[in-house]
């Protein structure tokens, strides 16, 4: 029972030991001066802000809660956008820091592509993620009772995939109410994992 109690307890506290799981979720850029807030939940409570700084760049910052605090930054170039109704194209990518009960940081980049109907807009985007992280084991071969005398200190690092795709449904230019699906296919245990994701978009526009 001991050890099954433990086993528990480690994959609990680990679960966090991971790049940010929010992305953004559309290829098309906010447009010099604009802003955007994305808020919801992707394992984790995100909050995700963006800013234009030209036409086809935006940057900006994300915060994930849970048994570890995430903290990013981020950017985003597009080659290729359409305001309206069409096809963008972008690549993403950032580093976050994490802390909590394993802490550490990590970087990611990936592209995405984004098409956009009318109200609807469908999305894809593929990340390589690389996390090195500082966090407790547990150590199943001591036989007394304390679970505490149990749990190691551990480094490491590792890398994975991460593919998300979902849909934006624009309910006005400004706002949208979004569902994701997100995939992690882990390079060490050669398993792949899913998972979903909800979040609302706003869009502050200086004109």
């Amino acid at each position: 029972m001991k050890n099954v109690i433990s086993a528990f307890v480690l994959i609990f506290m680990t679960s966090c030991a991971l790049a940010p799981m929010t992305s953004v979720k559309t290829a098309r850029p906010l447009g010099k001066g604009n802003w955007q807030v994305n808020a919801g939940l992707e394992g984790t409570y995100s909050l995700l802000g963006g800013y234009g700084v030209s036409e086809n760049f935006d940057m900006g910052l994300l915060l994930e809660t849970g048994l570890s605090s995430n903290y990013g930054i981020w950017s985003k170039y597009s080659f290729k956008s359409k305001e309206q109704d069409g096809g963008s194209f972008s690549l993403y990518g950032g580093a976050s820091a994490f802390s909590g009960f394993s802490s550490g940081h990590s970087f990611f980049v990936g592209p995405i592509f984004s098409y956009k109907w009318e109200k609807f807009e469908y999305f894809f985007i593929t990340r390589f993620n690389y996390v090195a992280w500082n966090t407790r084991d547990i150590n199943l071969k001591n036989e007394d009772d304390n679970l505490f005398d149990d749990i190691d200190y551990l480094k490491g690092s590792f890398s994975y995939l991460q593919a998300d795709t979902g849909l934006n449904l624009w309910l006005k230019p400004v706002f949208a109410i979004n569902v994701t699906a997100k995939f992690f296919y882990s390079f060490e245990a050669e398993k792949t994992y899913g998972t979903f994701g909800f979040n609302v978009l706003f869009r502050f526009n200086k004109n």
